[in-house]
This record gives C-alpha cells, structure tokens and sequence, in this order.
C-alpha cells in the first residue's frame, strides 16, 4: 500500500503570497522607472514651456489677463471653500500672482 502526501494548504498558501509579492515588486520597479523617465522629460521641458508661459502672458491683452486672473482667483476660492489641501490652493494662486505682476507692471493711459 502506498500513500501520496498532498500539499497542505498552508504550503500553496506561502507559494501563492511569494509570487504574488514577487509579482508586485516587479510591477513597483516597473512603475518607479516609468516615474523617473516622465519626471525627467518633465525636467527637461520645463525651461521651455517657461518661456513661452512668459510670451503668452506679456502678449496678452489687459482685458484677457485680469478675465484670467479673477477666473483663477475664483477657482482657487471654490478649491478653499471644497475643502482642498492648502498646497494645492496656492498652486492655483501662483499664475494669478504671476499675471497680476504682469499687469501691475502695464501703465495704464
């Protein structure tokens, strides 16, 4: 008579959880270098588009840019009355601030 022994289930348990682990630090690392690609063309990028958010707004005329500076100003106070994570508010501020700097530097005739 012979007996076969069978795998507990604790056994194909611990199996199943080290591959699936395995599976996801392969995805994290997968995901990290996809991050640090993008950050990186982001980085390289960034002057540029610098630059022409700067001839956008100089080319702008005074009727548009105060348009846009109340549209931002109001949207970054709906973001503080939602509720909003306070960086993200002022990450809405900063092009008000920006094209307002533009246009305190304007002489009006």
């Amino acid at each position: 008579m012979t007996t076969t022994t069978k795998p507990s289930t604790l056994d194909t348990t611990m199996d199943q959880s080290a591959s699936t682990a395995d599976d996801l630090g392969r995805r994290a690392r997968d995901m990290a270098t996809t991050v640090t690609g993008a950050a990186e063309e982001f980085k390289a990028r960034l002057p540029e588009a610098a630059t022409e958010v700067d001839r956008l707004i100089r080319s702008g005329s005074d009727d548009t840019l105060r348009l846009v500076t109340a549209t931002l100003v109001g949207f970054a106070v709906g973001l503080l009355v939602g509720g909003a994570n306070r960086l993200l508010i002022l990450a809405a501020l900063i092009p008000a601030g920006l094209i307002s700097l533009v246009l305190s530097g304007r002489r009006s005739v």
